[in-house]
């Protein structure tokens, strides 16, 4: 999950360094370049949408099967569900029917308006909202069966506690981008509504999306005790201890 976020930043981040470098450098912005380079992070970005779903789907198996969910089959499910958010983003990019509107950052941007790229937007929207919302609901039932079976084991309180750490911790993860997906997708809207430059409103939503997933690493980190431990071993807090509880592994 995190190295979604990561990846979602880094690509986002080559966006706003190749703007800069023209910026800095007085130069005109390759606007087929700059566009390729938003498409590639709108799409890493989305993935930060859905991985928290496909990661409760996984421990859902764990804990109610006891068996992995075939990583693989996972794979080609998250593949199939990012075919909208795929094929949109580079639809502007292979297709040769396209109109031209300005941007703030590539100048002019490519934009493709059919009825299918029109289906897909609605398609990957509804994904997009979809998915964390789902995510939280299947790691609440996750939650309930693991301390139901953890109680009926006779399992001390840590274990129970560990359980209820890692569930708060999922459900951030789940729950931070829709919050600050929503909360970015009003700003727009409210600055045209009061009549100021467009262009400080999505400043302001880029600044809401990245400082919500560097703080969603951050607060779900610290409700996982190892997690913690490890921020304060960092920072010199704590005192290294080699008996670090390792969380519940996950191949995503």
């Amino acid at each position: 999950m995190s190295s979604s976020y990561i990846l979602a930043s880094l690509t986002s981040l080559i966006v706003v360094i190749f703007y800069l470098i023209h910026y800095v450098l007085e130069t005109k912005v390759n606007i087929y370049t700059c566009n390729v380079l938003r498409r590639i992070a709108t799409i890493c970005t989305n993935f930060v949408y859905v991985i928290p779903l496909f990661i409760s789907i996984e421990r859902f198996f764990n804990i109610l099967f006891q068996k992995s969910f075939n990583a693989i089959l996972l794979t080609i499910i998250v593949i199939i569900i990012e075919i909208p958010n795929i094929s949109k983003q580079l639809s502007s990019i292979v297709s040769s029917h396209v109109t031209r509107a300005s941007d703030s950052i590539c100048g002019v941007t490519i934009v493709v308006n059919n009825e299918f790229i029109n289906t897909m937007n609605n398609v990957s929207y509804s994904i997009t909202i979809a998915a964390p919302i789902i995510g939280c609901i299947l790691n609440f039932i996750i939650y309930i069966i693991s301390v139901k079976k953890l109680s009926k084991g006779g399992s001390n309180k840590t274990i129970v506690k560990q359980e209820k750490a890692l569930f708060i911790s999922v459900l951030i993860q789940s729950s931070f981008p829709i919050i600050f997906f929503g909360t970015s997708s009003t700003i727009p809207f409210i600055i045209e509504k009061l009549k100021t430059s467009k262009e400080i409103g999505w400043r302001i939503v880029d600044f809401i999306i990245y400082f919500g997933y560097a703080a969603c690493i951050l607060v779900s980190s610290f409700f996982v005790k190892a997690l913690r431990n490890m921020v304060y071993n960092d920072f010199r807090i704590l005192k290294k201890d080699p008996s670090i509880i390792r969380p519940l592994k996950s191949n995503w």
